[in-house]
């Protein structure tokens, strides 16, 4: 395993357990009293099932696509880290957190070092698939079917010039 690969192999395994950790303590203070609060307590298990489902999508996601799956995770940590700073200070829907709540040192690192984690691993990985001569997928990219079509023509050609003999 090259080092490149044995990156991107670590930031996934971190990237990912930052994004459970944080899907975690959410769930957790969610059945520990705030299901009480009002919008504020459904956010919680919304942002502990996106959490799980980033989790899934780091560890699971194909190379080339990793780009992506980690940007979105990065950000659904700093956007769960911004809101916990918006109801530490000036309120966030009507909730003013305290900074006496359980979990908020902890919450605070986990975010944040998944943000950097998770961008860090997007950015190495669309660097990864650029130096592998490609660019990152994206259907709105202009002929990025066309060119799935044509490798899929090159292979299928390939495959149906061998002759039978030439199969083991």
């Amino acid at each position: 395993m090259n080092r490149s690969a044995v990156v991107i192999l670590g930031g996934r395994l971190v990237g990912a357990a930052l994004l459970a950790g944080m899907a975690g303590i959410h769930l957790h203070l969610y059945t520990a009293g705030y299901r009480t609060v009002h919008t504020i307590g459904p956010l919680f298990v919304l942002n502990a099932a996106l959490g799980a489902l980033a989790t899934l999508a780091v560890l699971a996601t194909p190379r080339r696509w990793l780009g992506w799956a980690s940007l979105a995770g990065a950000l659904l940590q700093a956007g769960t880290l911004g809101a916990l700073l918006l109801s530490l200070t000036v309120g966030l829907l009507g909730f003013h957190e305290s900074t006496k709540a359980p979990l908020i040192p902890t919450t605070i690192v986990v975010e944040l070092a998944g943000a950097v984690v998770l961008l860090a691993l997007a950015v190495r990985a669309a660097a990864t698939v650029a130096d592998a001569g490609g660019t990152p997928p994206c259907p709105h990219r202009p002929g990025y079917l066309q060119g799935h079509r044509h490798r899929l023509k090159r292979a299928a050609g390939a495959s149906s010039s061998r002759s039978p003999s030439a199969h083991p």
